[in-house]
């Protein structure tokens, strides 16, 4: 195999396995004061997000994520996140291929239709890596310009439609968010080239590493 080829198959497949990402957060947004919010209550949901959350998201997969290193940003005073920012410094900071390290393609990502309810929704796209995905449920929580998006993912990478659940985290600086971290669990894919994406069940945390996802 041509040295040509074989560094386009590898950002092919850089770009294929970015959708599935995320790390540490800001100071004193994480939820961390109180020890029983990080993982649902008694009726098995999640606690200071928005009621609708769960269901799509288990407590369980919550948990898991923040475990990989995921901040949460709990609460009912989010700041307002629309806007279109670049990811241009991905890095994943815990996959469970031991991929940490590895640098991620471009993504422009898109946050509309904010609401004082909490629901807010999202799009994202990697052009040099063919991949496109929505937030069909999406809502929000967070206080003190910090905030944390969940969101019901649909996608398609390069012919492989994919479903996960999926967190950002940041909190809102005056030239974009800071401290970006994007989290997920892959959870169905089907179609072409899917051998490509993560195995189903797999977590994987990414981190903007140059600490800020600049408004575009």
């Amino acid at each position: 195999m041509t040295r040509f080829r074989w560094l386009w198959m590898f950002g092919l497949m850089m770009g294929l396995i970015a959708v599935m990402s995320l790390g540490l957060g800001c100071a004193g947004g994480s939820g961390d004061d109180d020890d029983d919010d990080d993982s649902g209550d008694d009726d098995d949901t999640i606690d200071d997000v928005p009621d609708d959350v769960n269901d799509f998201l288990d407590p369980e997969d919550l948990e898991a994520i923040e475990d990989a290193g995921m901040p949460v940003h709990r609460g009912d005073n989010p700041p307002n996140v629309e806007g279109s920012y670049g990811l241009d410094s991905l890095i994943i900071t815990y996959d469970e291929l031991g991929m940490e390290g590895w640098t991620i393609a471009y993504y422009e990502m898109t946050y509309y239709d904010q609401t004082s309810a909490g629901a807010i929704k999202n799009d994202y796209e990697a052009p040099d890596a063919g991949d496109v995905g929505t937030g069909i449920g999406g809502f929000i929580s967070g206080d003190d310009g910090c905030f944390s998006v969940y969101l019901d993912i649909e996608g398609e990478a390069s012919g492989c439609s994919y479903k996960l659940p999926a967190v950002h985290s940041g909190c809102m600086d005056s030239n974009g968010i800071a401290d970006f971290y994007w989290g997920f669990i892959m959870k169905e894919k089907s179609g072409t080239n899917c051998d490509a994406l993560m195995p189903e069940g797999a977590v994987r945390v990414i981190e903007e590493s140059d600490g800020l996802a600049a408004e575009l």
